[in-house]
């Protein structure tokens, strides 16, 4: 990989643009980090999309002080 971006959080990995992403990012070799708003047992039947990713579940991300804490945590 040339550029020099290797870990990647997605905010909303389970919706339209984000699961793509999920899928896709990890192929090219970066570490992706998505956040869920339900918990993951929701997104049991989609887990060919999110297995090569960290995910972070029940997340509401409009709370600032849990988006640092993820952000530090990356």
């Amino acid at each position: 990989m040339k550029n020099k971006i290797s870990k990647i959080l997605i905010l909303g990995a389970g919706g339209m643009l984000g699961h793509k992403l999920c899928q896709e990012l990890p192929k090219l070799g970066y570490s992706v980090t998505g956040t869920l708003r339900k918990n993951k047992s929701y997104y049991e039947q989609y887990k060919y999309i999110f297995g090569a990713v960290d995910l972070i579940d029940e997340l509401e991300i409009t709370n600032n002080v849990n988006l640092n804490k993820i952000v530090e945590n990356i």
